[in-house]
């Protein structure tokens, strides 16, 4: 497990890229405000005055990255909380779409990161972003499963609780999703995004068409490139969870054409 030094210290890391980033989002705002207003400077002066200010902002940040972290080494917790309580009052300033953009990019980069375990980073993104500012879902009525998107705005899943968010449906004997199936995908990537303690499971299912091993190995072939395109998309692929159940389980009975499609399907489950 990850010593409570070095955690300290990845932490610690994040906040100040956080920082780094609302510094170059409020230098830029600043410049596009002042040519507007004036006519002055221009679009390369306040390109090159942008470049100057984050070379010696980054330059700054990184003095005091070298500084604190030898404060957290010797035992200085409360450097760590001035560094989270300036991230937050610092992303509390800004609206809109500045917002969104910040907690993309800050959400991309712990995800990818190998710095910090899965835990970890769902402690740094949850932990340092205000519950105020998460990211609004823009999913079509009728796209995922019952009244997901509700429960989730709302706050309203329980814990440990899986919940039913949509069906990927596939013709016989592929595993390929469609392009509606896709829309509900990104529906999923959405919330994936949004809700970064939000775990994901896949079950795949086939119907009683072919042989058990054949039907076992398309089930799991479906769920797994569901997971594949999440993945691409960028979640965590320690957050998805993948299953293949054969023909196991299905919805509905298999005698007929209809039931057959319905039982054709990989099932996307939620779970806080």
């Amino acid at each position: 497990m990850m010593s409570s030094e070095k955690k300290q210290k990845n932490i610690l890391f994040w906040f100040l890229l956080i920082l780094m980033i609302l510094v170059l989002i409020f230098v830029i705002k600043d410049c596009s405000n002042d040519s507007v207003e004036t006519g002055l400077p221009s679009a390369d002066e306040a390109i090159n005055e942008s470049k100057d200010i984050a070379k010696n902002s980054l330059d700054a940040l990184n003095k005091q990255a070298e500084n604190t972290a030898e404060f957290v080494a010797g035992g200085g917790e409360s450097t760590v909380d001035n560094v989270v309580d300036t991230a937050n009052s610092a992303v509390k300033s800004i609206t809109g779409v500045e917002q969104e953009a910040v907690l993309n990019a800050v959400n991309k980069a712990v995800a990818s990161s190998a710095l910090l375990s899965g835990n970890d980073a769902n402690e740094v993104v949850s932990g340092s972003v205000p519950a105020s500012i998460k990211l609004d879902l823009t999913i079509p009525e009728g796209v995922l499963q019952g009244n997901i998107v509700h429960l989730l705005s709302e706050d309203k899943l329980v814990p440990g609780n899986a919940y039913h968010a949509g069906t990927l449906h596939y013709r016989a004997d592929k595993s390929m999703m469609s392009l509606k199936e896709k829309a509900i995908m990104d529906a999923v990537f959405q919330i994936a995004n949004a809700y970064p303690d939000i775990r994901i499971s896949l079950h795949g299912h086939t119907d009683t068409s072919g042989s058990g091993d054949a039907n076992q190995k398309l089930s799991a072939k479906r769920a797994s490139n569901a997971k594949e395109w999440l993945v691409k998309s960028g979640v965590s692929a320690q957050r998805i969870s993948v299953y293949g159940h054969g023909s196991s389980q299905p919805m509905v009975s298999n005698a007929t054409f209809e039931g057959r499609v319905k039982n054709r399907r990989t099932e996307i489950f939620i779970q806080k």
